[in-house]
């Protein structure tokens, strides 16, 4: 079983979140074809049903040292993939993981500020800093950033405001919020 909280890309092939039967099919050409399944309750592939698959990804096996035990190892990370490989004795499966990472913050943002973190200036003033220096979901960084300096009006919240408005590009507006 294979678990994504948020939805992912496997080999470019797009995930929904969502827990899932993982299972590969291995070619003596070195080929292999992953299968996700929405069964991700079986044990093996006893149980195993075409009707279930709902996602096939492409890769290659590769030559790995010699590992008694099935393993999964995890590499290459970077700001918005990483790398599983499955190994077992000299064979080596790997396939890429890439998440959409702007978007996953995003809608954790929108998330907490539908909690307490809304009831401070602090909340929305942080989410919008976020979007800001990430260059992201501006128009709404800008409401969260109006609304962090109507609550506590001072030189950080409407430093963040004014920023929100340069990146938007309304220079005339942010000069006069910084003034």
């Amino acid at each position: 079983m294979i678990t994504f909280s948020t939805p992912v890309k496997l080999n470019d092939v797009a995930v929904e979140a969502g827990s899932y039967g993982l299972f590969m099919v291995v070619q003596e050409d070195g080929s292999v074809e992953i299968l996700l399944t929405t069964n991700n309750q079986s044990w093996g592939a006893y149980f195993f049903s075409e009707d279930e698959v709902i996602a096939r990804a492409k890769t290659s096996w590769q030559e790995h040292p010699f590992t008694e035990y099935l393993e999964y190892e995890f590499n290459d990370f970077t700001e918005t993939s990483v790398y599983c490989a499955l190994n077992w004795e000299e064979k080596s499966i790997p396939f890429e993981i890439e998440v959409d990472v702007k978007a996953t913050v995003v809608e954790q943002l929108r998330n907490d500020l539908r909690g307490t973190a809304r009831f401070s200036y602090i909340g929305p003033l942080e989410a919008a800093d976020w979007c800001i220096t990430n260059e992201t979901n501006l128009p709404e960084a800008y409401e969260w950033a109006k609304l962090a300096a109507t609550m506590e009006k001072q030189f950080q919240t409407l430093q963040v405001k004014a920023a929100a408005e340069y990146a938007l590009g309304m220079t005339d507006v942010a000069k006069e919020t910084m003034k």
